[in-house]
């Protein structure tokens, strides 16, 4: 994974009141490029901020660092001590310390659009943010969701495990490198980082397959390649996880921490539609490029499910930190189907 970082974003402006408290918040996705529409969890972000100031009547900004650059693996650690940041926003998969937030990347773990709704202050969400929170030393406001449409890009339609056998893949989870190599084993599956395949790495025409997000194929250019694309809805579930420096919270009144919990907790909600949002527009604009799009059906998912998920259930378990309590976690998510 690549080091890059921190982006601009917005800011409320310079002229605030004398008594408002800044929050200097980390993140990962920066502004969009001129003409560009702003990606989806800078949507969130920016409502996120909205109504902290709204709810706190301008007590409590939240502001995302405007043109700096710091290291996405490290800006946890940094929160602890406040010193640069005071907060981050990053996929659970940059809290290094906490492997059992893979439970995201699950294949098909999370049924679909209201099993999603159902994670945010479940105790799922409960047991993961203890989990952080002694981990990091900071204080977890909420988890953003991100994306939940996996994305197949190929030479030649993909539509079950056994379409993957002798194939040259590019994916970007190892993760589900163990699942891969099963019975319709690859003849080469190779990690391939965001940077690098913004750069052009996953079309050298070394690979037949490139994974990734639905939402990601456009800046990475992939329908210039691959002429087929397969998207698999809810393959996993992925969200961003708030975290806060404990002394800057702790030094906040009760109502403003009341205030932005309730700021977060709508933006949870709003975060989903936003991810939902992005992956429609995505599959419309690849189908623009004349892409061959097919949206997975449930025979096929049930195909994928059963050759994927227990090889990664298995993979999470054994690499977490509390083995029963991850067993547990997964149930808890589980049960959260309706």
């Amino acid at each position: 994974a690549s080091l890059i970082l921190i982006l601009g974003l917005c800011s409320q402006g310079s002229s605030e009141a004398a008594d408002t408290k800044v929050m200097r918040v980390g993140n990962v996705i920066g502004d969009p490029a001129p003409g560009s529409d702003p990606h989806h969890m800078v949507q969130t972000q920016r409502y996120f901020s909205k109504l902290v100031l709204e709810k706190t009547n301008g007590e409590v900004e939240i502001r995302f660092l405007e043109g700096k650059s710091l290291p996405v693996f490290q800006m946890a650690s940094m929160v602890k001590t406040g010193e640069t940041i005071d907060a981050t926003n990053v996929p659970g998969f940059f809290l290094v310390r906490v492997p059992e937030l893979n439970v995201q990347a699950i294949p098909y773990l999370f049924d679909g659009l209201e099993h999603a709704r159902r994670f945010p202050r479940s105790k799922a969400a409960e047991y993961l943010a203890e989990k952080v929170e002694k981990a990091y030393d900071a204080h977890v406001v909420s988890f953003l969701k991100i994306a939940s449409t996996g994305s197949y890009n190929s030479m030649m339609p993909i539509r079950m495990p056994s379409d993957f056998a002798g194939k040259k893949i590019a994916n970007i989870w190892e993760l589900y490198d163990l699942a891969m190599y099963g019975e319709h084993k690859p003849g080469l599956l190779k990690e391939v980082s965001f940077t690098d395949a913004v750069g052009g790495a996953m079309f050298t025409g070394e690979f037949d397959v490139a994974i990734g997000l639905l939402q990601n194929n456009r800046i990475q250019k992939l329908y210039s390649y691959f002429k087929h694309n397969t998207a698999t809805p809810f393959l996993y579930n992925i969200y961003y996880t708030f975290i806060v420096n404990n002394d800057f919270w702790n030094g906040l009144t009760e109502q403003q921490r009341r205030a932005i919990d309730e700021a977060a907790y709508e933006t949870e909600a709003a975060a989903i539609n936003f991810a939902e949002d992005s992956a429609r527009k995505h599959y419309q604009l690849l189908e623009k490029e004349d892409i061959q799009m097919h949206m997975q059906t449930f025979d096929e998912r049930a195909a994928w499910k059963d050759a994927y998920q227990e090889h990664v259930v298995d993979s999470v378990i054994k690499n977490s930190d509390d083995p029963d309590g991850t067993r547990q976690l997964i149930q808890w998510i589980r049960e959260l189907s309706p």
